[in-house]
């Protein structure tokens, strides 16, 4: 549990690895940079990340964000949102912390992604 924007308090440099599955699938992508930005220095050197998130860029996301395009523009809130992410983005916000993508899928998943990354020595 979160207050929706920061991680529990822990140790720089205390994890291994950091894993989530079906929660950054309803962020925005500022929200998915914001909590990157946090687990970076968590991370340990060498410490391991699998992020599955939304990708727009998936026939059945780019479905799914049509279908939610209104309501979304009129601002409508919803845990159950769908997050306008697609794999070029999460790369580069990744590249962009100095991570290491080691893999980017989208077809295990049909409408979403899953990106595999690595704080570097």
């Amino acid at each position: 549990l979160t207050d929706g924007m920061s991680l529990p308090p822990l140790a720089p440099a205390s994890l291994d690895f950091v894993v989530s599955f079906d929660v950054f699938v309803h962020f925005e992508p500022r929200l998915v940079f914001w909590y990157l930005r946090q687990i970076k220095p968590l991370l340990k050197t060498g410490g391991v990340g699998i992020i599955h998130y939304a990708s727009v860029i998936t026939p059945i996301g780019w479905r799914q964000f049509e279908a939610d395009l209104e309501g979304n523009v009129r601002q409508r809130t919803s845990f159950c949102a769908f997050g306008t992410m697609c794999p070029q983005l999460m790369e580069h916000f990744l590249k962009a912390l100095d991570l290491q993508v080691i893999s980017s899928d989208v077809g295990l998943i049909p409408r979403d992604a899953i990106t595999i990354f690595r704080k570097r020595d």
